[in-house]
């Protein structure tokens, strides 16, 4: 996926521990002006499922994190664990394999992102060669 909108900055693909897949990147002032970060942890080198959560990071007004970490299984334990304040969110699956990626659903907890297609357009850039799905 090539979008004008998001520069490439570094994408760190580690597998530290078996089976484990991280992936992150960052873009400046890309969501309304305010840098977005994009954060994806996988405990499957095949088939990951889990939530994702949308939210502003505690120490920073002026950053967006999108963080999907299979591992946690609440939306709460997410904006716990990577320290935000949530503004929304919902399920995603990461097929490693087949490479695609499906983003649906809503947090019980905190409701829908307000910009699903912004989610969208950050999981493409990060996984170009990735065919991405989302439920608008």
């Amino acid at each position: 996926m090539s979008d004008p909108i998001f520069s490439p900055t570094k994408i760190l693909k580690n597998k530290g521990k078996e089976g484990n897949v991280e992936i992150r990147k960052s873009w400046k002032g890309m969501f309304n002006g305010l840098d977005l970060s994009l954060y994806l942890s996988c405990q499957s080198e095949t088939l990951s499922r889990g939530k994702f959560l949308v939210g502003q990071p505690d120490a920073s007004k002026n950053a967006v994190l999108i963080v999907y970490d299979d591992a946690v299984e609440m939306h709460k334990e997410l904006a716990e664990k990577y320290q935000m304040r949530p503004r929304g969110g919902g399920w995603m699956s990461i097929d490693l394999v087949q490479k695609r990626v499906h983003i649906g659903g809503t947090s019980e907890a905190y409701g829908r992102e307000l910009d699903r297609r912004m989610t969208f357009r950050a999981i493409g850039a990060a996984l170009p060669d990735f065919a991405c799905t989302v439920d608008i």
